[in-house]
């Protein structure tokens, strides 16, 4: 541009277009950012080209999203459209089986002198130049995550870093990343946002598919390993940060969605079980069960039925399944990969060892207390002659034990398991450590059913910050431990201190886990108890909470009972 500004008079207004940022260009005059159409914008436009025939414009609000309602591109689909006379419904089947440069008009419409993605890789081109190739390393891992914000952090993180020495033969270090995606920004091929204070990257949806179309074959593994590591770096290790875990997990959607089979092949990349994992944490554990049931299809079809990842994610559904409520079908599940897991892996292995562990505990869920203690009693000496008395799994048995030993009936027998086991945690884990402080938890649990209430209530009460601290303050162990302490506190002797925590619990249940959460139905369960000891209750509010338990439980769960225990002395005279 330099020469060909005209000169600055009050009268003579002059516009130009460009998808640039340089700051060159902007400085000193009026910077307007011509977006995207509106989702009505997009329509009205689509209804004008191709007319407003019914069968011609069905879906066209599903084919403007498809196209991100950007201008350039819709203007181009319209253009093909029309040449060979395709409706919305044909033209978004096609875009979802062929490539976009399959998909250019043969002659472009508006004056355009060249196609969408052309334009982009064009400008790729531009930006590579000038930074010696890492802007398209940058836009080709940016391709594979969420469109609407990427931790720009991703892009120094060690797992990209070592790949970009991969890829380029030489060091990139943060300073190199950065100007990268500054280059990308001042060309328009990324937008940059915030994020709670973090900056995010934002790429348009058909700029990352012209990418991920234009990277050759063989870097798409290493791009979606890499990816796929980074988000692991950056997933939290604890709730403190709500919002930064929904970002990840949005990203890793979109990784999921894009590069799913690299994923799976040849074994199964760590971050499809987190992901999993966390979507039941963050309170969707209905989510959960389907992500892991598309998983294990996608696995049976390259993986095949005997393979240790496939087997392993079997284990999870059945996992969420119960912690869903549907313990009786958990186990169930659980009993047939059993013998899949003993056919394919042998007795000894750690998976087949840890099928047990969680068929007895649901066994134990479903109203078999008995039966669970006594299975997992028959497996303690297998894990240790197999995996060692340190073992997460051996450790997790031993409490298992102490846990069923109280709910059969002899809470004092599980102190002095639990006591034992408590000891050991603390000395090979830390008293940091989530198991250790989960371990107290269950102490303090039976130490109350064993007649100390107040004791319960008061290790409850240092157990609470403990947990806050080390997992964040709306973890599931958290608020789990905010139930009991008020629970105890209620058999200690305050019943009304008891229902008005309990009310603040349920408060932190419902915004993080919704209302259909197990762990929120036993809060109102908790709630209830107290409530009606009170008479503060109705008995209209109790058998809403029977219907609910039967809804999302079943009838004959013991939860269930326990509410329609609640219900009929509330009704007794």
């Amino acid at each position: 541009m330099i020469g060909l500004w005209p000169p600055t008079t009050p009268s003579g207004r002059t516009i130009v277009t460009t998808r640039r940022r340089d700051t060159a260009l902007t400085t000193g005059r009026a910077v307007i950012e011509v977006g995207s159409f509106t989702n009505e914008e997009s329509i009205a436009y689509l209804r004008t080209r191709l007319g407003d025939r019914l069968t011609r414009v069905s879906e066209a609000d599903q084919l403007a999203a498809d196209l991100g309602r950007l201008p350039l591109a819709l203007a181009q689909a319209v253009t093909y459209m029309l040449d060979q006379d395709l409706t919305c419904v044909d033209y978004r089947r096609r875009l979802s089986r062929r490539r976009l440069s399959a998909l250019r008009p043969h002659l472009l419409p508006d004056d355009q002198e060249t196609a969408v993605d052309t334009t982009w890789a064009l400008s790729v081109d531009i930006a590579d130049g000038a930074t010696e190739g890492i802007t398209r390393v940058v836009l080709q891992i940016a391709a594979l995550l969420d469109p609407n914000g990427i931790p720009s952090e991703l892009f120094t993180t060690r797992a990209v870093t070592d790949y970009y020495r991969l890829r380029l033969g030489r060091t990139v270090d943060n300073d190199d990343a950065r100007d990268a995606i500054r280059t990308l920004y001042r060309l328009g091929l990324v937008g940059l946002g915030t994020d709670d204070g973090a900056m995010t990257i934002q790429v348009h949806a058909l700029v990352q598919r012209a990418s991920r179309e234009a990277t050759p074959d063989e870097y798409q593994l290493p791009l979606a390993t890499a990816a796929a590591d980074a988000l692991l770096e950056l997933w939290p290790a604890t709730r403190h940060d709500e919002a930064r875990a929904q970002l990840i997990r949005a990203n890793a959607t979109a990784l999921r969605r894009n590069s799913d089979r690299f994923l799976l092949e040849p074994d199964v990349h760590p971050i499809v079980f987190r992901y999993g994992r966390d979507t039941n944490e963050a309170g969707l554990p209905r989510s959960a069960i389907t992500v892991l049931e598309q998983q294990l299809n996608s696995q049976l079809n390259t993986l095949g039925s005997a393979h240790p990842d496939t087997l392993a994610t079997r284990l999870d559904i059945a996992y969420q399944i119960g912690e869903n409520g549907r313990q009786a079908m958990a186990a169930e599940q659980l009993q047939e990969l059993l013998a899949d897991c003993s056919g394919a892996l042998g007795h000894e292995h750690r998976l087949t060892l840890t099928v047990r562990r969680d068929l007895a505990r649901w066994r134990g869920e479903s109203g078999r207390p008995d039966d669970a203690r006594r299975a997992l009693e028959e497996l303690l000496p297998d894990c240790i002659e197999a995996l060692g008395p340190t073992d997460a799994v051996t450790l997790d048995i031993r409490r298992g034990i102490a846990d069923w030993t109280a709910r059969s009936g002899d809470p004092a027998l599980a102190v002095a398991q639990t006591e034992m086991l408590l000891a050991d945690v603390t000395r090979t884990l830390g008293p940091g450590d989530a198991f250790t402080l989960t371990t107290r938890a269950h102490l303090a649990n039976w130490r109350g059913q064993a007649g100390d209430a107040q004791g319960a209530a008061q290790e409850y009460a240092e157990l609470v910050p403990d947990f806050a601290r080390v997992l964040g303050p709306m973890h599931p162990h958290t608020l789990t431990s905010r139930r009991y302490l008020a629970d105890w506190h209620g058999y200690a002797g305050d019943p009304a201190g008891a229902a008005d925590a309990l009310s603040a619990v349920l408060r932190d249940h419902l915004e993080e886990l919704g209302p259909d959460h197990p762990r929120t139905l036993i809060t109102r369960r908790f709630l209830a108890h107290w409530r009606a000891a009170l008479g503060d209750i109705s008995a209209q509010d109790l058998r809403q909470l029977v219907d609910d338990h039967i809804r999302l439980l079943g009838s004959d769960h013991p939860h269930t009972r326990l509410a329609r225990d609640i219900l009929g002395r509330a009704q007794s005279p």
